[in-house]
């Protein structure tokens, strides 16, 4: 869970690193193809992250295991918990409404992540069968360092935590932008065969010749 600003680093010298980043991909289908796909929240979690570190909640809800990041002799492993709603303009919205760290207690009670995201329609430059997905992502990170590297240089840590911060959101956006319209692309193929197998189902049932009644003789 997402700590207290009151109440972690108690003991611990506090640093925060925060990176940004903006983007933009675009997707080869129709507006309403585009509303459709990204109405539903596990469509944009299969394309940003590798299915066996995600494990679906809910509807909107997403916990997410981190790969591994050494730092300063520490390794540490994020789990998220990924919020992702729709808005009526198809805007996706994505905040994370908790964290923890896997396999280092301390390092847990002395982190804290914040992470608000959004991708939406820029209709001002799509067209009728190409949208262009215009996205921005805000990272927060604060974490205490343990007390065997309370010494190390300022300059050093805050190297190390920006670096590891930035790359973090460079993934993301690199996934985006390479499997986004994979996965798009997909899921149109997904969805024109089975709206063929359900024509193709009424059709059998329309031309299908009417049962025969069987009267006693």
């Amino acid at each position: 869970m997402l700590h207290d600003d009151n109440s972690v680093f108690p003991s611990a010298v506090r640093y925060s690193f925060r990176a940004e980043q903006q983007t933009a991909v675009h997707l080869a289908g129709t507006r309403s193809q585009v509303r459709a796909f990204l109405s539903n929240p596990s469509n944009l979690v299969d394309a940003l992250l590798e299915s066996d570190r995600v494990k679906q909640l809910d509807d909107r809800h997403f916990q997410v295991s981190m790969a591994p990041i050494q730092a300063l002799g520490t390794q540490i492993q994020p789990v998220v918990e990924l919020q992702i709603f729709t808005d009526p303009s198809s805007r996706v919205n994505l905040s994370a409404v908790g964290c923890c760290i896997r396999g280092n207690d301390w390092v847990d009670r002395n982190f804290d992540l914040e992470f608000e995201g959004s991708l939406s329609p820029d209709l001002k430059v799509s067209t009728a069968n190409r949208i262009r997905l215009a996205g921005n992502a805000n990272l927060r990170v604060h974490i205490g360092v343990p007390p065997l590297l309370q010494f190390t240089p300022q300059a050093i840590v805050r190297t190390v935590g920006n670096t590891i911060t930035r790359s973090v959101l460079t993934a993301i956006e690199r996934s985006l932008c390479r499997q986004l319209p994979v996965s798009f692309e997909q899921w149109q193929q997904r969805v024109e065969i089975a709206e063929n197998v359900e024509i193709s189902t009424l059709d059998r049932g329309e031309t299908a010749s009417p049962p025969v009644s069987r009267k006693a003789s």
